[in-house]
């Protein structure tokens, strides 16, 4: 899938090499549990960045090649 504005795909692309790799999601959802994750009361599907990580990428990754682009 395309994500298409650069800003926000360059925080996500954590290792610079052109693609979010689950690996690279898991980084950038992880600090955001850290940081809000018990403020808030997450459905049992997102109560932990793993979950939240693969419920994105099967919403995202619609060819199913664990990757997400930019282009």
């Amino acid at each position: 899938m395309c994500v298409c504005d650069a800003g926000a795909f360059r925080l996500y692309d954590r290792d610079g090499d052109g693609y979010i790799s689950r690996k690279d999601m898991l980084l950038v959802v992880s600090a955001i549990y850290q940081m809000i994750g018990g403020m808030l009361d997450m459905s049992i599907d997102e109560n932990t960045p793993e979950k939240r990580v693969d419920k994105l990428f099967r919403q995202m990754d619609i060819v199913r090649s664990s990757f997400i682009t930019n282009v």
